[in-house]
């Protein structure tokens, strides 16, 4: 069974700036597709730190999937640190450098040297075009591994997500099993209180977890 891991990479994250949404939102869509998700983790935009804990996922899960580090500034390292764990090259995507050029033309806004830094992705990638933003984003198949990276930016990543990503798991993985939650809002009675009076129907049932 395909084991999924989420890494939300961004110093910014770990200082307690902001709140990581992201994670949240894509663990949703994850289980809604059938996938089983094992890891969550916070890397800061340090090269040494997000090489290892890329390392680690590709050692231990089969679909990785990252957001943030895909901008124009020195700390935006996820294309070249995927890379440099797969062993691959960064190579120019004409398509991508078309989208970048429309999106700062339409603002009048100078291409710098910077800005065309993200138009760079792992050999071998399936570009994702961002119309809502300059980063692209990726799904890269390598080595029987599934690694695609989203832009950080909350409302990008979501509409990439669930226009691409999404649409390409299910065609990828159909689900086998139709994974369905709900949620019981009980007042009174504490953990172990709950967990005696439901302890006999859990057992009875297969493929069954509760938390």
């Amino acid at each position: 069974m395909m084991k999924a891991e989420i890494i939300s990479i961004g110093s910014e994250i770990l200082s307690g700036q902001i709140t990581d949404t992201n994670a949240n939102f894509i663990a949703k869509k994850l289980v809604e597709s059938g996938i089983d998700l094992e890891y969550i983790s916070a890397v800061s935009d340090n090269p040494k730190s997000l090489l290892s804990t890329l390392k680690l996922a590709l050692q231990r899960s089969d679909l990785i999937i990252t957001t943030g580090g895909l901008g124009p500034t020195e700390d935006d390292i996820t294309y070249q640190t995927i890379a440099r764990a797969l062993n691959l090259k960064l190579i120019k995507y004409p398509e991508a450098e078309e989208n970048l050029k429309r999106i700062l033309n339409k603002i009048n806004k100078i291409i710098s040297p910077s800005n065309l830094k993200q138009v760079y992705l792992p050999e071998g990638a399936k570009i994702i075009i961002n119309r809502y933003g300059t980063a692209p984003a990726m799904i890269l198949e390598k080595d029987n591994k599934i690694i695609c990276s989203f832009p950080g930016v909350p409302h990008e990543m979501k509409n990439l997500i669930e226009e691409n990503l999404i649409p390409y798991l299910k065609e990828k993985y159909p689900p086998s099993v139709i994974k369905k939650s709900k949620i019981l809002k009980l007042t009174g009675l504490g953990e172990s209180s709950v967990n005696e009076l439901i302890r006999d129907y859990i057992n009875k049932q297969t493929n069954f977890s509760f938390g």
